[in-house]
């Protein structure tokens, strides 16, 4: 008798929760409400709310999370890599001083998830941080790695667009000409560079 009550009240509360399972952002808000204190359902949380662009929803979610647990690695680093992306897509549009800006915030959470004293990826994320830590450093890194990104994402087009039909050639070229303005900030940056600054590798 006790155990058919207890399935009895397992199946109600699986009953209630059924409509939360086909809402993606419903169901890991109703795991923060009904595990306040772990930091994984808050973490997964943040996940969501990023996945549907809510950035700051998402960034507030996993700082919950890093109260309740400081030591869990992965809600330092999912901040790092929305900073370390947005540091990316800055630097490929040419915003180089808004891309260090991200990266020195993406150091700074690389460095809370690194020293956690049990950290998942601890090699890998070191070297994220190091990369990361190198263009901040020398920003004009970051503007030959973007030159050379250019540069090949130029010979790729030239080569489609000579095989390209008439309406597609249109499209091309002004991806071509975007890319060719792209290389002249290149260089006019690199233009300003003191001789004794590193170069990337070939």
């Amino acid at each position: 008798s006790v155990f058919y009550v207890i399935c009895g009240l397992l199946l109600m509360r699986t009953w209630m929760h059924l409509p939360t399972y086909d809402n993606e952002l419903r169901f890991y808000q109703s795991n923060t409400w009904n595990f306040q204190d772990s930091e994984i359902a808050h973490n997964n949380l943040g996940c969501t709310w990023l996945r549907l662009g809510w950035v700051q929803s998402g960034i507030d979610t996993w700082t919950i999370a890093q109260r309740i647990n400081p030591e869990y690695d992965v809600t330092f680093y999912n901040v790092a890599s929305h900073f370390m992306t947005n540091g990316r897509v800055s630097m490929n549009h040419g915003n180089y001083a808004q891309a260090v800006e991200f990266f020195k915030m993406a150091i700074e959470k690389l460095n809370a998830a690194i020293n956690v004293p049990r950290c998942h990826f601890k090699e890998q994320w070191t070297k994220e941080r190091d990369e990361t830590l190198a263009y901040v450093q020398n920003p004009l890194i970051m503007v030959e790695a973007e030159k050379k990104r250019n540069e090949d994402l130029k010979t790729q087009l030239q080569v489609e667009f000579d095989k390209a039909d008439p309406p597609r050639k249109v499209e091309l070229d002004t991806s071509i000409k975007d890319c060719i303005a792209r290389l002249v900030h290149c260089d006019q940056l690199l233009s300003q560079k003191p001789s004794d600054v590193p170069t990337l590798p070939a």
